[in-house]
């Protein structure tokens, strides 16, 4: 029947807002207002339902997976389309062995290495924006734990301080993914001086 129909859609919208079904105010009955569940009272902290720790220790792991594996992500891609330019350069280098004074060694070297600074400016904040999630969300983690010991036992790190240790040598590990963005640049940057240089030596020779 529409007026049960009805009734069944208002108690389900009390439930999604967080109150009790049955006020004439909440429904537009009884000289109430239309249902506004953003003006209805929101229960308060002490009456909701506590997250579990282990539920909150899953969520944790879900999201330090879910970072790590977006930072590994974009670092593949970095170091895939670093492979291609170093490929691609040293083709060009041996290309332009024997003829230095020539336009080409001062065109396609340098624009390669051009790109591969670009592709790694562009490639460096995301990485370290994935790890820095990552460190956070460890950081809970390791709160969590400090908070409830006895979920130690579901980590790879059982027992005291253990956990540290084993996220301090995670750590260590992110420091390639860290620290490769910083050293592509530097060999960039060698890369590009290369060329140019070479093509100067040999105007002054000739």
């Amino acid at each position: 029947m529409p007026g049960t129909a009805g009734r069944s859609a208002d108690t389900a919208r009390a439930h999604l807002a967080g109150v009790e079904p049955g006020h004439g105010q909440m429904f537009g009955m009884e000289g109430g207002g239309p249902f506004d569940p953003v003006k209805q009272q929101r229960p308060p902290m002490s009456d909701r339902t506590e997250i579990p720790p282990l539920d909150l220790m899953k969520f944790y792991s879900a999201e330090i997976e879910h970072e790590s594996q977006l930072a590994a992500s974009r670092m593949n891609s970095l170091l895939s389309s670093q492979s291609f330019l170093v490929i691609a350069y040293a083709s060009a280098m041996s290309a332009s062995e024997g003829r230095w004074g020539s336009l080409f060694p001062i065109l396609l070297p340098p624009a390669l290495a051009v790109l591969g600074i670009v592709l790694v400016l562009l490639a460096r904040p995301g990485i370290h924006a994935a790890y820095a999630l990552v460190g956070r969300w460890r950081d809970r983690f390791g709160e969590l734990l400090d908070r409830h010991p006895e979920l130690g036992a579901y980590t790879l790190g059982f027992g005291e301080g253990t956990f540290r240790d084993v996220v301090h040598r995670r750590r260590e590990g992110a420091l390639f993914a860290r620290r490769a963005p910083v050293v592509f640049l530097v060999a960039w940057s060698l890369f590009l001086a290369l060329p140019v240089g070479l093509h100067v030596e040999a105007l002054l020779r000739g």
